[in-house]
């Protein structure tokens, strides 16, 4: 409530109150169609918002991996999708940061780094975080020529390039390097 009487000043309530009063319009009518269209709106919002579910299906191209089978894997070209605050303050050791933000020039570091024989991980903050897919598909279809490579399992073998999301990203990524 503190923080709440920092921005509005308590003039601004007796002001308010009082045009309210003078005015006698805005009758409870009023203030229900308020709260529920204010309703509706918070519920659509949350619905376009909602974090990607860890077990859901990724676009083609992309899989899913376990932070204990990515540890295992060799050659790996680790992708780091968080803002760049994130990435600075900590990240898997040889990451580059990819960002949907600065996407030309951090995809220019990626392309330094990238080599066909590496496997590409992408990993974001962790949960349902939706940047590593977003990253890893831009990343996919880059390394395609622009094109995803369809539900041709057999065109994907051949020279196409799987990219793994961590599932959990870094908070999981973390938890398995305490174990």
């Amino acid at each position: 409530m503190q923080i709440f009487y920092q921005i509005f000043d308590k003039r601004d309530f007796q002001n308010f109150s009082q045009r309210l009063n003078q005015t006698k319009g805005f009758s409870i009518w009023k203030q229900l169609v308020l709260i529920i269209f204010l309703s509706l709106g918070f519920a659509t919002a949350s619905f376009f918002i909602q974090p990607i579910s860890l077990n859901s299906k990724l676009p083609v191209g992309l899989e899913w991996i376990e932070a204990s089978d990515a540890a295992e894997l060799k050659n790996i070209l680790w992708v780091d999708a968080r803002m760049r605050e994130e990435f600075e303050k900590e990240h898997i050791d040889k990451a580059v940061n990819v960002t949907l933000k600065y996407w030309q020039e951090d995809f220019e570091s990626f392309a330094k780094n990238w080599r066909p024989t590496k496997t590409v991980v992408v990993y974001c903050g962790g949960g349902g975080c939706e940047l590593s897919v977003e990253v890893g598909e831009k990343i996919e279809n880059a390394l395609n020529g622009g094109k995803s490579v369809g539900k041709d399992v057999d065109n994907r073998e051949k020279n196409k390039k799987i990219i793994y999301i961590l599932k959990g990203g870094y908070d999981a990524w973390k938890e398995h390097l305490k174990k």
